[in-house]
């Protein structure tokens, strides 16, 4: 979505005609709304926890890109801009949140920095997928990651959270079981009262 927008462009403003203000702010809504998720991502992440966060941010994938796909006009196409460019906020938060601290210990660096090289290479793909497409096909090259966003619903859905989500949620038993799932065959039994005196901690911290 941040990528492919330089290709779409042209195919925008043959169907319809835009100004250069309208132009700047289709591109850039993204950004905007990438803004604003970012800024309640943390807050969600914490309340409801990182996996529902994540689900949440694939929705909004789905959704805004096929309000892209599909805008009759350009107050429509700036909607699902927004749309994706919060999903884009939210999970710019809860992925490396995540992957953090679901991660066993040490592979947690090789976790999240694969998250920043995924970035980094979708938006590669979506310049490949502007000079294969014409630009007359823009609808389809906003639309498309639509795919993408059904696909990390699909890969979260059958995931637990985090042990240390359900330890501040109070739901020891469920740490336990994420902890086993992470790190099978460490001392899962130590492992909570471990996080448990890391949160204490930060509690004390803040």
């Amino acid at each position: 979505d941040q990528g492919v927008i330089s290709g779409a462009l042209r195919g925008i403003d043959d169907s319809f005609h835009v100004s250069t203000t309208t132009t700047e702010i289709i591109t850039s809504f993204v950004t905007l709304g990438a803004l604003v998720g970012a800024l309640v991502a943390g807050v969600m992440a914490d309340r409801i926890g990182r996996r529902p966060t994540l689900l949440f941010a694939g929705g909004l994938f789905a959704v805004g890109a096929l309000v892209e796909g599909i805008a009759p006009g350009t107050s429509v196409l700036v909607i699902g801009r927004l749309v994706v460019g919060f999903a884009v906020g939210v999970a710019s938060v809860a992925a490396p949140l995540y992957a953090a601290e679901m991660a066993p210990s040490r592979l947690r660096g090789r976790y999240v920095s694969t998250y920043q090289l995924g970035i980094t290479f979708g938006i590669f793909v979506a310049y490949l997928v502007d000079e294969l497409m014409a630009s007359s096909d823009w609808r389809w090259m906003l639309g498309v990651s639509a795919v993408v966003g059904i696909a990390l619903i699909v890969a979260v859905l059958p995931l637990p959270d985090t042990p240390r989500w359900y330890l501040k949620a109070g739901r020891r038993d469920d740490a336990r079981a994420a902890l086993d799932k992470v790190d099978e065959g460490d001392d899962v039994d130590a492992a909570p009262a471990e996080l448990e005196a890391s949160l204490a901690q930060d509690a004390n911290e803040a």
